[in-house]
């Protein structure tokens, strides 16, 4: 379907460069004008959100599920436990796995560390921990981690989809998939290093308000539709 709706398309707009790959890789090469134009996030979401005094050390929000790399999370928690390092996490969000990740928690004696707070929005649940952490094991370009970055929030993520278009220059602390020893060492490098932690995340929210606004993906949807126009009136 999407081969039979590309021959009659001027214009294919992606959010990533990571979904324009795939695209090509699966359906073909876009007969037509395609241009990526990253997701944005709004003027609101730049404020920063003030963490609760209960709040943990780190910070889930997403879809309860294997694809997001719940367990690996879970798993790189006990890990640092086994260290002596006794790091909290709260995990945000709903889906049929949750009974299999608090099977988990037990099962590593991990009650008093991870709580499941259920679902919420993400601003809401910014409050309830200090660094988020994206584990996902396949994403595109995962809006939490534009609304965390542009809240000032530091962030642990693995390199899959777009999310290394991002983080731009500083793709390279971003952690393999489905390895929870890399992501338990990637939790203690940033607590325990808050300066550089801080200075990481300032540079985010830079660089997402930068590239990645509301603003820019409007102005780069209208140049987008204004260039196919252009094309379609010469031919």
């Amino acid at each position: 379907i999407e081969r039979l709706l590309m021959s009659s398309s001027d214009l294919i707009v992606f959010e990533s460069g990571y979904s324009a790959e795939v695209f090509r890789r699966k359906v073909g090469d876009p007969s037509g004008l395609s241009r990526v134009v990253h997701n944005g996030v709004t003027a609101g979401e730049f404020e920063p959100v003030a963490v609760t005094a209960e709040a943990t050390d780190l910070l889930f929000i997403g879809e309860l599920r294997h694809l997001k790399g719940v367990d690996v999370l879970i798993e790189a928690v006990g890990r640092l436990h086994s260290r002596g390092r006794p790091v909290t996490a709260a995990i945000v969000g709903a889906g049929t796995e949750r009974a299999e990740f608090e099977r988990q928690v037990h099962r590593l004696g991990l009650d008093g560390a991870i709580r499941f707070p259920g679902a919420m929005p993400a601003r809401q649940a910014f409050a309830l921990g200090r660094v988020l952490v994206v584990p996902s094991r396949a994403e595109s370009l995962p809006y939490v981690a534009l609304e965390a970055g542009a809240a000032g929030k530091p962030l642990i993520a693995t390199a899959v989809g777009g999310i290394a278009e991002i983080l731009g220059p500083d793709a390279g602390r971003l952690v393999p998939p489905d390895d929870a020893a890399a992501l338990a060492e990637a939790i203690l490098a940033t607590l325990d290093r808050p300066e550089q932690t801080a200075a990481a995340a300032a540079a985010l929210r830079g660089r997402i308000a930068d590239g990645f606004s509301v603003d820019s993906m409007v102005d780069g949807v209208l140049a987008a539709y204004a260039e196919a126009m252009a094309a379609r009136g010469q031919r």
